[in-house]
């Protein structure tokens, strides 16, 4: 929902099914993982996304800051075919593959925890440059128990200078080599710059404009002190640090729950192979998962088989009708099968399962989706606005719920905070959520 992360993978035959092997599932004190490799390695995995997220959190000046949603990962041997490595940040947490291999806390795996990081603790939604560039920066964390070093270059540093040109807000490496400079060696106090850049771009300025008046730098001549900033040897810090002493705890998952586990997953990344015979395992092991019924209905969901859909969703929650998240995918599914023009019994049918995955769990993805359902025509927009702002509060670094609102405001006729919010869908990097942002935004500025 807010963002979708990862290094395409190889596709690669694997040499036995996932759901086949066994599964455990760890938690930390902030971070789930899903795991079909050793409990030893599990672990060790989990000890080190903490131990990150706890230095990243020093370097950040977010120190005891609480994640708004919780860190949900799976832990593989192999890659699997058609999953991204990475993770897709939403109200129901992150979820997405991290490879084992000898596993190392790496350059990847610093970088996408380093995303999380920004977005679960964010109050604003963060223009992909400036994102990628912190998040990058926190690639070069390390710790020994009693420090936390942040800032000597990587081992990509060859392909970092290598791309360091002019600056384009949606370049990676670009965008690494600025956020470093900015943070270590820049005049402006770099925490004191980002609320000032986020105080322009809600007054409307360009991106440019703001960084330029933000972090006191000459646009014109940015470029060519960044490039030569890059290509000699960058400062580093180091700040205390206490490492989390939280313990890892963890449990076995039966093979029809593995199975399950590894279709959400598939289902994410719209692999309907996996989630296919995941599903069709899990069942045959019970016919009665509850879970597996919900997830068999969003199968057929988005293979648009809408009859089966619905009959599966039915049955799942006669099985299980404390579900909440089954409640929510239920009540997403009835309004987005009525089409563009639901009826009242349409909407009328979809808020009263949404109510009570409310009650169930007072999520904002929840929130959002019932305040979404008043943004059709003929539908109060006050209510709109109540629903969507409470989401807003929970998870403000959201853009999909930033557009939604803003839609609301639009609607109610308060068009200075509808524009308030596009401004922030419309910096990030092109993607469906920030395009639809941008053209709304464009619209009303045209009015």
């Amino acid at each position: 929902m807010v963002l979708t992360l990862g290094l395409a993978c190889t596709h690669v035959a694997l040499a036995r099914d996932l759901w086949d092997r066994p599964w455990i599932e760890a938690h930390g004190e902030h971070y789930t993982v899903l795991s079909c490799v050793s409990e030893k390695d599990t672990i060790e995995v989990v000890e080190h996304l903490e131990r990150f997220r706890n230095a990243a959190m020093v370097v950040l000046g977010r120190n005891g800051a609480p994640d708004r949603v919780r860190a949900r990962m799976y832990l593989t041997p192999d890659r699997i075919p058609g999953v991204d490595v990475g993770v897709a940040l939403t109200a129901r947490g992150n979820s997405g593959a991290l490879v084992y291999s000898k596993f190392e806390f790496d350059w990847q795996a610093k970088y996408l925890a380093g995303l999380v990081a920004v977005q679960n603790t964010a109050d604003h939604v963060y223009p992909s440059w400036l994102l990628n560039g912190i998040a990058q920066v926190l690639t070069t964390v390390t710790t020994d128990g009693s420090t936390v070093e942040y800032g000597r270059p990587p081992g990509q540093w060859s392909r970092i200078t290598a791309g360091v040109g002019p600056f384009d807000f949606d370049s990676r490496w670009t965008s690494w080599a600025l956020l470093h400079y900015l943070m270590f060696t820049n005049d402006r106090d770099f925490a004191d710059g980002v609320a000032t850049f986020f105080e322009l771009i809600a007054q409307g300025n360009s991106q440019g404009d703001a960084v330029e008046h933000a972090f006191a730098v000459d646009r014109k001549t940015l470029d060519v002190v960044v490039s030569r900033y890059a290509h000699r040897t960058m400062h580093y810090y180091r700040r205390p640090y206490s490492p989390p002493s939280a313990p890892v705890s963890t449990a076995r998952l039966s093979r029809e729950t593995a199975a399950v586990a590894v279709a959400s997953l598939g289902l994410q990344f719209h692999q309907t192979d996996v989630a296919e015979r995941s599903l069709a395992t899990s069942l045959k092991l019970n016919p009665d998962n509850a879970k597996a019924l919900y997830e068999s209905a969003n199968l057929r969901y988005l293979q648009s088989r809408y009859d089966e859909a619905d009959a599966l969703f039915r049955r799942a929650i006669a099985l299980d009708p404390n579900d909440s998240y089954g409640r929510l995918d239920y009540g997403e599914f009835l309004v987005n099968r009525a089409g563009p023009t639901p009826s009242p019994d349409d909407l009328a049918q979809a808020r009263e399962q949404l109510q009570r995955s409310l009650a169930l769990a007072a999520v904002p993805e929840t929130f959002a989706a019932i305040g979404s359902t008043y943004l059709f025509d003929g539908e109060p927009a006050a209510t709109a606005v109540e629903f969507l702002t409470e989401a807003h509060s929970m998870l403000p670094a959201d853009a999909w719920i930033n557009l939604l609102l803003a839609k609301a405001y639009d609607r109610a006729g308060d068009h200075a905070r509808a524009l308030s919010h596009l401004r922030w869908v419309a910096i990030q990097s092109p993607n469906p959520v920030s395009d639809e942002g941008r053209s709304l935004l464009a619209k009303m500025n045209a009015r």
